[in-house]
């Protein structure tokens, strides 16, 4: 698993953040990025570009964070879209770290990839809606209780 985490400080330029990444594909099962990374990594200046020519590139999993649109994962032909959890925003910072936990939570797990997107979503929702960082980030019971309020569902003994 890749999450690219692109810092432009931590490079000389984008092009070459995207080259270093380019060069680790072989060995990735999972990329994940947000717009920018995306198109950073495949060297073209939209994200459908990017998709297209990273899904050519055979990447087996492929996860675009859209932000406040959501996600969206392609592992065959048709991508699985997942719309962002609804909560207060405080502060985005680690959003993206939250994300991944989550997501990779449900794939170590052997969930479908909705149900991945679903803890990732939810994990990133609860990291937004706190102040700091890495002490935001969420218990799986709150990650399972805000997907729950989310979906609707009662909560078991309930």
């Amino acid at each position: 698993m890749l999450d690219v985490d692109y810092r432009a400080m931590s490079w000389k330029s984008p092009g070459e953040a995207g080259l270093a990444v380019r060069l680790a594909l072989p060995f990735v099962d999972v990329l994940i990025g947000n717009e920018l990374e995306l198109t950073i990594v495949a060297g073209v200046s939209g994200l459908d570009e990017a998709i297209q020519k990273l899904r050519q590139a055979r990447v087996p999993m492929l996860v675009s964070k859209l932000g406040d649109k959501g996600t969206r994962v392609w592992t065959g032909e048709a991508p699985v879209f997942l719309a962002p959890y609804s909560v207060p925003v405080v502060s985005t910072i680690g959003a993206g770290d939250g994300f991944a936990s989550g997501f990779l939570f449900g794939l170590l797990r052997g969930l479908p990839v909705i149900e991945c997107l679903h803890y990732g979503n939810a994990a990133a929702a609860i990291v937004v809606s706190r102040l700091s960082c890495s002490e935001a980030m969420p218990t799986l019971p709150e990650v399972e209780q805000i997907i729950r309020e989310q979906r609707g569902v009662p909560a078991p003994g309930r």
